[in-house]
């Protein structure tokens, strides 16, 4: 998970609680990340934004509302995002879409 270990060096300060590999029943998501403003985040990573990993992106925030009843933020991060995909992630699904660089 080196897409993962980058973005945590560079906002890991941010998050009070990282697990990763997080289980949704049958499925796992990258990880839960508990921001210290008390958000919770449910991750996808990849190194491409593509069409997978926004439907995987909504189908665990779904998940993790029927597993414990709350709401976490999904957050897709990613090597690479192009403009269309970044949009309709963030504008039509509420992904945050986080682009980290090589570190």
């Amino acid at each position: 998970m080196e897409i993962l270990e980058d973005f945590l060096k560079i906002h890991g300060g941010e998050f009070d609680k990282v697990v990763t590999e997080y289980t949704l029943g049958r499925y796992s998501a990258d990880a839960l990340m508990h921001a210290k403003t008390c958000n919770e985040y449910i991750v996808e990573v990849e190194r491409e934004l593509n069409y997978m990993a926004i439907g995987q992106a909504v189908t665990y925030r779904y998940l993790y509302y029927k597993h414990s009843g709350k709401m976490a933020k999904p957050m897709i991060i990613c090597r690479k995002a192009s403009r269309e995909l970044k949009e309709a992630a963030q504008l039509e699904q509420g992904i945050e879409v986080v682009e980290v660089s090589e570190i």
